[in-house]
């Protein structure tokens, strides 16, 4: 089983001419591999906890906060070197329901769902 955090990134920050753009979510996964020779194969779940996003553009600030998320995950990998480290790719399949929507400090509950599924490449090394 792997815990991961942050997976693909606790916090992440974009910086436009415009203003800043952030998303935020702590993400667990429990994610059990399978080794044949120098194959991997894991297939398991995620959670991501409190997702938020939020947008400050020429002076207007938004924020979409979101229902925790849970999906599943599919990894493979392929070691050159005795399954040490490992060149993959990963399929998340998550959808994200929207809680509430904030605009320039009036909140608004909401209602709908964005499509969170990614593909991830991946590459882990290890040294002695």
């Amino acid at each position: 089983m792997v815990g991961r955090y942050p997976h693909t990134g606790l916090w992440t920050q974009q910086r436009r001419p415009q203003g800043l753009q952030n998303a935020a979510r702590f993400i667990l996964q429990a994610l059990p591999y399978f080794t044949s020779n120098n194959h991997r194969f894991g297939i398991g779940a995620t959670l991501h906890l409190n997702p938020i996003y939020d947008e400050k553009v020429d002076g207007i600030k938004a924020e979409i906060e979101f229902d925790n998320a849970f999906g599943f995950v599919v990894d493979y990998g392929y070691s050159w070197n005795n399954q040490v480290s490992y060149l993959g790719v990963r399929y998340t399949a998550i959808d994200y329901e929207i809680d509430s929507v904030e605009f320039n400090g009036a909140k608004f509950p909401f209602s709908d769902e964005l499509d969170g599924s990614n593909i991830e490449f991946y590459a882990t090394f290890a040294f002695n």
